[in-house]
């Protein structure tokens, strides 16, 4: 910008000897006005760029290669031999010339340096032809190798970038050979090292880009090729791009069906199945998943055991029963941990949900929690997830201060995120917490901008459930027309296998209706929901349905039955550990009596 423009006008004028020092003011020694200022900051740096010796120029151009900052031995590593030994005192220079100055080197015993402007580092990359930038880019990432040894995993995205710059200038200039094609193999090999660890900590945006590149180095042909678009899909649909994430995948079973390659193609059938907007039901998926297993073990296919598994795991979920899905998770975790698959974040994450919904003890659930922390360290969706369950489990336990620290913690992390898995954690998750405190109006708070997000993505799994729950909350609080206007968009929302969506609308509008006189369509409608709870373990779901029911038989004076289907309530209450809600139903029953 401007004040860059100033500097470097005066700075050239003093390279030029223009301006001097005098008596600590600076001179003129020509008439100013009749200098001739480039017209723009990038004519004015490339002036500059010029006005070096020889020696200097070659040092910052092969600075540039590095990027803003650089060190001063990969800078001698790609300098001309005669030159090496004088480059430190050639980088001087260039620090008392202000276009270059110290900086904090992350490799130990290296001299760094920064570019004082990234439009300088431009200028000085953009005068070296496309030729002389690839081979520096391949010296460079070579340089960075062997001085980084065992440590060259962590600089995977760096050794890929100049691999893959290294390549790509060799295709501008027609030079496809058999030595570019070993260098996209080895920027493909790194980058997608790093892609794979972005997805594990749930850096799904890096993911995709850094999967996306290196889907673009490897020819069309290559089987690994297909495999890295399978997980390019996966992380695409969890950041909303749905069409995107289904167009990757299908290209990718299409290449597959036409190489001859079923097992890959069916690893793209089951990634495919795991949308929500398959017209496929869970029960028709999990058998598919089971029948796959069988041909996967024969062809020793343990990414595609991975697929089928976590298939099965979310039947299980869906269908609401979290002790099946946890014995199946432990099988998908072994495998993702046995393939290097990834997704650890994102199968931490349900676990502890598990441990939230299902039959867990709010105690024991907080101290498997911690647990979890402790294996989740540098997972980002993991933590702030994992957080929020245990958020939720004490305040079932009472432990206030903890569940409100808990969630304090969790909430900046999972905003940051974004995507569609981090906002549904806050609005179906981080909710339940202000639901079992008694806060309903932070509840409708909590959710309005996950909901909003989730509808205009078009995502329906995680949006049905929360819709419906918002419902049932307006209905809580009388707001009748607004419950029943969200509780009927979770009902068009919900797959009909989906339990958790199907009994919260029925739980809205029962509340709905109740309170409305209708009695005995909200009979109907949370008899329903109760009957939905039968052969299944979410613990606070089910104490919902059954207090939900007591509350209209209270309204329609039967204090009997609604006393019996309060302390049905009651007995899930302290199931699962929560004295928070268990407390308020007690005080419902002595209310009847």
């Amino acid at each position: 910008g401007n004040p860059l423009f100033v500097e470097q006008v005066l700075s050239m004028l003093i390279d030029d000897e223009l301006l001097r020092r005098d008596d600590g003011h600076w001179v003129p020694t020509a008439d100013l006005a009749t200098i001739p200022i480039p017209p723009t900051i990038q004519a004015l740096l490339a002036a500059r760029l010029d006005r070096l010796g020889d020696p200097e120029r070659q040092v910052i151009e092969r600075a540039s290669v590095v990027g803003k900052v650089f060190y001063q031995s990969a800078v001698s590593e790609l300098a001309p031999e005669p030159m090496r030994p004088a480059v430190g005192g050639h980088l001087m220079t260039l620090v008392r010339k202000e276009l270059i100055r110290p900086d904090h080197s992350d490799i130990v015993r290296e001299t760094a340096f920064r570019f004082r402007h990234i439009l300088i580092r431009d200028a000085a990359y953009a005068g070296m032809p496309k030729e002389t930038r690839a081979q520096l880019h391949e010296a460079f990432a070579g340089w960075l190798e062997r001085v980084a040894g065992e440590r060259s995993p962590e600089f995977d995205e760096i050794l890929g970038y100049h691999l893959e710059q290294a390549y790509r200038y060799r295709q501008e200039l027609g030079m496809i050979n058999a030595r570019a094609r070993s260098l996209a193999a080895r920027a493909a090999e790194h980058l997608e090292a790093a892609g794979r660890r972005a997805i594990s900590r749930s850096d799904l945006s890096a993911g995709q880009v850094l999967l996306t590149r290196t889907a673009e180095l490897l020819s069309a042909d290559d089987t690994h090729r297909l495999a890295i678009q399978l997980d390019l899909g996966w992380a695409l649909n969890e950041l909303g791009e749905f069409a995107r994430g289904a167009a990757v995948i299908r290209e990718a079973k299409e290449a597959a069906r036409a190489a001859g390659d079923p097992a890959l193609e069916l690893r793209a059938d089951l990634l495919e199945l795991w949308r929500w907007d398959t017209h496929t039901s869970w029960d028709e998926r999990g058998e598919i998943a089971r029948q796959a297993i069988p041909f996967l073990e024969e062809h020793g296919d343990e990414i595609g055991l991975f697929f089928a598994h976590r298939l099965l795991a979310a039947m299980h979920w869906t269908q609401g029963r979290s002790g099946d899905s946890a014995t199946e998770l432990q099988r998908v975790i072994e495998l993702a941990r046995r393939t290097g698959a990834g997704h650890e974040g994102f199968l931490l994450h349900w676990l502890s949900g598990i441990y939230l919904w299902g039959t867990t003890p709010a105690e024991e659930g907080i101290r498997l929690c911690n647990e979890l922390l402790a294996q989740a360290s540098g997972l980002r969706l993991a933590e702030g997830s994992i957080l929020v369950s245990q958020a939720v489990l004490s305040a079932m336990a009472g432990r206030v201060e903890e569940a409100r620290g808990s969630a304090a913690r969790a909430q900046p992390i999972l905003e940051d995120l974004g995507g569609v898995l981090p906002v549904s954690v806050i609005g179906n998750r981080l909710s339940l917490m202000y639901t079992v405190l008694g806060e309903d109006e932070q509840v409708l708070e909590t959710m309005r901008e996950p909901l909003a997000v989730l509808e205009r993505l078009g995502e329906q799994s995680f949006y049905s459930t929360m819709v419906a729950t918002h419902g049932w909350t307006l209905a809580r609080l009388g707001r009748l027309d607004e419950a029943e206007e969200s509780a009927r968009k979770g009902r068009e929302a919900s797959p009909p296998d989906d339990w958790a969506s199907q009994i919260v609308w029925r739980e809205a509008m029962a509340l709905v209706e109740a309170q409305r006189g209708n009695l005995e369509e909200a009979e109907r409608l949370a008899r329903e929901a109760v009957g939905l709870t039968e052969g299944v373990d979410y613990l606070p779901q089910m104490a919902d349905a059954w207090s939900d029911l007591g509350f209209v038989l209270r309204l329609a004076g039967r204090k009997e039955e609604a006393a019996d289907a309060l302390m049905q309530s009651l007995t899930l209450r302290e199931a699962k550990g929560d004295v928070v809600r268990a407390e308020r139903v007690r005080q419902e029953l002595a209310a009847l009596d």
